[in-house]
């Protein structure tokens, strides 16, 4: 006789599986009764270790967090440190303009102003002289001093030239380019910053991304590990008849032994045929 329809019961475990109880053959079961308990000591363990691997994970993920805001205000603060050093360089060049340079400028044009006069004053002096010593108002010795003094007031006008000379094409010149050049320093350090900063951010943020999807990976294998969990214990569907698949096909699977305690399983084999509850009746005249 054949059932008018079953259900077929197999281990849907990804692994194989023994089991460590079944229910007696020809016995009749209510819905959601035990049919089958497997062993479930290696998947109670990866439970543990998936449940382990989900902390640290978290942890992970909280850590790359916690590294990102970090970074970021660290960041923040190498930027702000870098506009203040361009800030200072260009103060820098603003004071020594403002300052030092037409300071000097204008000390260099008085030196150069007074030279000048001195000079003529000195050598309109030493004409003088000449015309004292000629109608002997004056001595040698007097004449000679003022031609000294004339001297000098040459040497001195002519010093007072070359400095100024000197400062506004070399000095003041290479001042200017050295403070720009300061600048430029900054503003170069500035842009370094600014893209390492960038980069360090994109970087950790990749690292949060890359810690949320591990831990995401994990909480699924831990779900996974947990139906593995559930999956030992079989229980009926419906209300039937427990009918083992070895019986229905021993002579086509070789004398196949009935499913017991201990018997291990592999996926998808079917160890039992549960016939519905409802036998049709049959007559025989």
């Amino acid at each position: 006789l054949a059932a008018s329809s079953q259900v077929e019961i197999a281990s849907q475990l990804e692994r194989r599986a023994v089991i460590t109880m079944i229910v007696d053959e020809g016995q009749l079961v209510r819905k959601g009764d035990v049919l089958i308990k497997l062993d479930d000591e290696e998947i109670v363990n990866l439970i543990s270790e998936e449940e382990l691997a989900v902390e640290n994970a978290a942890a992970a993920l909280t850590a790359a967090e916690s590294a990102l805001e970090v970074r970021k205000l660290t960041g923040e603060s190498a930027m702000s440190l870098a506009a203040v050093d361009v800030r200072l360089a260009e103060t820098a060049l603003e004071s020594w303009q403002e300052g030092e340079d037409r300071s000097r400028q204008q000390q260099l044009a008085l030196d150069l102003e007074t030279a000048e006069k001195d000079f003529v004053r000195l050598q309109e002096r030493f004409e003088a002289s000449r015309l004292l010593l000629e109608q002997q108002f004056i001595s040698e010795d007097e004449f000679k001093r003022d031609e000294i003094e004339l001297l000098r007031a040459s040497s001195r006008l002519e010093q007072a030239r070359l400095a100024k000379v000197t400062y506004e094409k070399y000095d003041r010149a290479m001042q200017q380019e050295r403070l720009m050049a300061d600048i430029q320093r900054a503003k170069d350090k500035q842009r370094e910053t600014r893209e390492r900063h960038d980069r360090e951010i994109e970087a950790q943020e990749r690292e949060v991304q890359n810690r949320r999807f591990q831990l995401t990976r994990k909480r699924e294998d831990l779900d996974k590990a947990r139906r593995q969990l559930d999956m030992c214990v079989i229980t009926a569907p419906q209300d039937g008849l427990v009918v083992y698949a070895s019986s229905l096909s021993r002579d086509r699977r070789n004398g196949e032994e009935p499913p017991q305690v201990g018997t291990e399983l592999r996926r998808n084999r079917t160890v039992i045929v549960r016939t519905f509850a409802h036998i049709p009746r049959i007559e025989v005249s």
